[in-house]
Formats: structure tokens, C-alpha cells, sequence
């Protein structure tokens, strides 16, 4: 059967809004997997909340990416059966980001909390103990100009200088003459490749000395002012997400309602 005028024309829209459906679940399916297994991701250290939210954008993805197979072929085909299937599977998705949108927005200090600590393990365990994360941590440092967790003075007891990364900054303190290093990548880009050199030897304190010269803001406060300022972007990314798929629920149904009224009229 062949569906003309206005019911045509409904038959090609699902068939696109399940396109974008389809195309957004391939997307997450990559960048779940990326995410997963690539070597030089900052947060990969073992940590059961951020492999659940891994492991959950996996199954989401796999599920818009079977939710728009369905809803193309089955509007394509003019399958009443396939229909159905799209709108169950579509319902179930919309549930399940409604409940992890809700889940995030009421959790967002535990976020910024695990933000804050997962920096501030790069910095004081893992800079030295993975070359890939010291790659990716040095990216962040440039592309954030920030340096440390909270500040330079983070690496003072870090594994980078040596030191025992759960000794206390009370020790650093204490001893105000010792120095320490920090990565090349607190340095601003302005500076000459011995200027840096000197820059990343600091004494104390790093407040007294070298102000123009390296990075003085914490890196996980960088992440989180970014995450707050781009808040409104990513909340109409998720809106207009939901309203595809409101749309994809109403078109699946009147489309699956015209198809069977056209087999109850050939009939």
C-alpha cells in the first residue's frame, strides 16, 4: 500500500525524525565506547559511579540506535507491528532520560564533589603514574589555563615532586623554604622555554612570586565554572531531544492509526 496526501507526507517526517534518532544513537554508541576504552581519558581511575554513567549512556545509545531502525523501516514499510515497537521502545527512552535528567539535577553538588576529587587524584597519584593522563592533564592545564586541583601549590606534595601525596599540606606549609615544581603547562604561553624553566621552580607559597607568570586558578574549579556556563546550552540540547522524540511518539501513532484505517478500507 502506498500512503498519499497528508498521511504521506506524516510517513516521511517520522522516517526523518527517526534518522536523527538513529544518527544520535550511533553518536553515543561511539562516545560511550571512546570513552571506555580510551587510554588518555582524565577520569578513567576506578570508580564505580563513572562507569555506571558509561555503561548507561552505552545502553542508551544502543537503544536510540535500535529505536530509529525500527521507526525508519517500519514507517517505510508501513508496519503497523514495527510501529508499535518504535513507540514502546521511544516511550521507555523518554522515561529513562526524564529519570537520569531528574537524577542530575538534584545531584549536581555530588557531581562538582567528584569533579573536584578525581582532579585533585590526577594531580596528586596519577600525573606521574600514566603518561597518557599526564598528556591529557597537561591538555586541560593549557586549554582551561589552570594549574593543579585548587591551585599551583596542589603539586607540592604530589607524586611530581616526590612527595608523599597523602602527607598533608600543613608539611608544605610548615616549611615554607622548600620548593617544588610544577608541569610546564602551568606556564602561560607567552613565556620563552627558559622563562617557563624558571617560572615552574617555585618556593612556598605560591601567591608571594611569579603571579604573571604560570597559571594561579585550580583546574576543577575551571571544570565546574565551564560546566555552569554552558548549563542553559546543554539544557536546550536536552529539551529539544525530548521534543524529537515527542514527536516521534505522536507521528508513529497517527501514522500507525492511518495505516490501519486503510487496511480496514481495502478490507
Amino acid at each position: 500500500m502506498a500512503l498519499r496526501g497528508c498521511c504521506g507526507l506524516l510517513k516521511y517526517l517520522v522516517v526523518l525524525v527517526n534518522l536523527i534518532c538513529w544518527l544520535a544513537g550511533l553518536l553515543m554508541l561511539v562516545l560511550a565506547t571512546w570513552l571506555i576504552v580510551n587510554p588518555q581519558l582524565l577520569f578513567r581511575q576506578q570508580d564505580s559511579q563513572f562507569y555506571l554513567l558509561l555503561y548507561t549512556l552505552l545502553a542508551i545509545g544502543s537503544i536510540m540506535f535500535i529505536v530509529g531502525f525500527l521507526g525508519c523501516t517500519g514507517a517505510c514499510r508501513e508496519s503497523q507491528c514495527m510501529l508499535v515497537l518504535f513507540f514502546c521502545f521511544l516511550l521507555l527512552l523518554l522515561v529513562a532520560q526524564i529519570a537520569a535528567g531528574a537524577w542530575a539535577y538534584t545531584h549536581e553538588d555530588r557531581l562538582d564533589a567528584l569533579i573536584e576529587d578525581k582532579v585533585m587524584n590526577t594531580v596528586k597519584k596519577e600525573y606521574t603514574a600514566d603518561e597518557a593522563q599526564a598528556v591529557t592533564f597537561d591538555n586541560v592545564q593549557k586549554m582551561l589555563e589552570c594549574c593543579g586541583a585548587k591551585n599551583a601549590a596542589d603539586w607540592a606534595l604530589s607524586s611530581y615532586n616526590q612527595k608523599n601525596p597523602d602527607g598533608g599540606y600543613e608539611i608544605m606549609i610548615s616549611s615554607s623554604i622548600e620548593s617544588y615544581r610544577v608541569p610546564p603547562s602551568c606556564c602561560l604561553p607567552e613565556l620563552s622555554p627558559d622563562e617557563c624553566d624558571r617560572a615552574t621552580q617555585l618556593k612556598g607559597p605560591i601567591f608571594s612570586q611569579l603571579k604573571t607568570s604560570i597559571y594561579t586558578d585550580g583546574c576543577a574549579m575551571k571544570i565546574v565554572q565551564w560546566k555552569e556556563e554552558n548549563k542553559s546550552t546543554l539544557a536546550l540540547i536536552c529539551v529539544a531531544i525530548v521534543s524529537l522524540e515527542l514527536m516521534g511518539l505522536l507521528f508513529s501513532i497517527v501514522l500507525c492509526c492511518a495505516i490501519r484505517s486503510i487496511d480496514r478500507y481495502k478490507a
